[in-house]
């Protein structure tokens, strides 16, 4: 609801397509034809894209969405955020996020995607009612009612005069000009008031409710015809005399032969690779992967890569290349500590990759001679010792790191070959004392360990 929700990425609203369900035996309860013509002019709308604003003077600001619409019912919402690009906010009304949220309905899935993340969450039909289903706002709802909750799907759906808590329990129906004005008296007797423009796509032109306490709200529409549809081109929510919310279509192109059919998750961001939190209540693991046509498993979308199968998306390519996540939504303190944080991750790979490599052979070492408990405690007091000796050694490489990958980039953008393979072989003359520890004195202290029966029996098995 635009006028409830502290923090506009969430409280999003879902599909428009459920039909009307009501009964009613009393023709005096029947809603008007009027009222009807109303709510089929905008189910009409069953294709095409939306672009609009919600300008919420309470909060300063004015936020820019698109809803698109494919034949078959799927639904595509996107939340692009206020002027300056914020999407979701802090209670105290602080940005907190600019990435752009866009959420995709299609056969009872709901998926969320932030643009250019490497995280989306599916909710797929029967998903548990903790999960949080995420509501899709619908630019076909806006003006229904004299609330900015007339974006609410519930209400849209059943239309705008069929309230559950409240529902009408009779109507009047009159002329006044070229309008028709219909009044619905509530069982708590509230009035609303729907004045009904027949020759705009019998759109409403205003509505006004009013309880018995004297609160009132309104919405007043003026009305644009978008191709050979009938819209409100500017909306202005009122709640007790004060503006609400003024909401703005700056274009909408509906209905035409071109629009798409239906949505994937593709039309929404998605790459291949992009990793997925599946809210089910079946067990086992719940991270899936966006193959580019379904859900994967993780294990089968990797083997798939590594068969050359699938091609990684954007995102997860640039991930790969620069060894950390980047987007031109970060903010620029953000982008600088992932910067640092991988630079920093590249320099200990880099320079305290022996340890991986020394611990690997110590644990190979220890299985092929079947060593036993008190030789394998020797082999890892003597690999301590190697890597505290190693420590220093470092530490002295680690000070000089940032200097030398400075200077070798600088040499590979210039093409310069004969000065990068020069600051190569540097760093490698750098490393050789890790390299000496290594061949003096952990390999010869390890094999004095096995005895001679554990060498034959390695030698045995080793053998074809």
């Amino acid at each position: 609801m635009l006028h409830m929700n502290p923090v506009l990425s969430s409280g999003l609203l879902v599909l428009f397509v459920a039909s009307p369900c009501w009964a009613q035996d009393d023709a005096e309860r029947q809603p008007p034809r009027a009222l009807l013509a109303f709510r089929e002019a905008r189910r009409q709308i069953v294709s095409g894209r939306v672009e609009w604003t919600a300008e919420l003077p309470d909060r300063g600001r004015t936020m820019h969405y698109v809803s698109r619409y494919a034949g078959n019912g799927d639904v595509i919402f996107e939340n692009r955020g206020d002027e300056d690009g914020w999407t979701c906010f802090e209670s105290t009304g602080r940005g907190a996020s600019k990435f752009p949220e866009l959420y995709l309905a299609s056969q009872g899935t709901t998926w969320k995607y932030k643009d250019t993340t490497g995280n989306a969450t599916v909710w797929p039909p029967g998903s548990p009612k903790t999960s949080q289903r995420p509501e899709l706002k619908d630019a076909r709802a806006i003006g229904i009612f004299s609330t900015s909750e007339s974006v609410d799907t519930p209400l849209a759906s059943r239309g705008a005069w069929e309230s559950r808590s409240d529902p009408v329990m009779s109507y009047e129906e009159r002329r006044e000009g070229d309008l028709v004005v219909v009044t619905g008296e509530h069982r708590s007797g509230s009035i609303t008031e729907w004045k009904l423009a027949p020759e705009m796509g019998w759109n409403a032109v205003s509505v006004v409710s009013e309880s018995p306490d004297g609160a009132r709200t309104s919405v007043e529409n003026e009305l644009r015809q978008f191709g050979d549809v009938w819209l409100p081109r500017e909306t202005i929510y009122r709640r007790n005399g004060a503006v609400e919310a003024i909401v703005s279509i700056a274009s909408a192109r509906l209905n035409q032969p071109d629009d798409p059919g239906s949505f994937t998750p593709n039309d929404i961001g998605l790459g291949v690779g992009i990793n997925l939190s599946v809210q089910t209540d079946k067990p086992g693991t719940r991270v899936k992967m966006w193959n580019g046509e379904e859900i994967s498993d993780a294990d089968r979308y990797h083997r798939e890569v590594e068969l050359g199968l699938l091609t990684p998306g954007e995102v997860m390519r640039g991930i790969s290349e620069r060894g950390y996540w980047d987007s031109p939504y970060l903010a620029p303190e953000e982008r600088r500590f992932r910067q640092l944080s991988a630079a920093k991750r590249t320099m200990q790979e880099s320079v305290r990759s022996y340890q991986a490599l020394w611990r690997r052979y110590v644990k190979s070492f220890i299985k092929r001679y079947e060593l036993n408990d008190e030789q394998q405690q020797k082999a890892r007091g003597v690999l301590a010792e190697c890597e505290r000796s190693a420590e220093p050694i470092a530490e002295k490489l680690e000070r000089r790191w940032g200097e030398h990958r400075v200077k070798l980039k600088e040499a590979v953008g210039a093409s310069d070959a004969k000065r990068a393979k020069k600051l190569r072989d540097e760093w490698r003359k750098h490393q050789e004392p890790l390299g000496n520890i290594f061949k003096e004195r952990l390999v010869p202290a390890l094999d004095r360990l096995p005895t001679r029966a554990q060498r034959k029996a390695a030698e045995a098995k080793a053998a074809p």
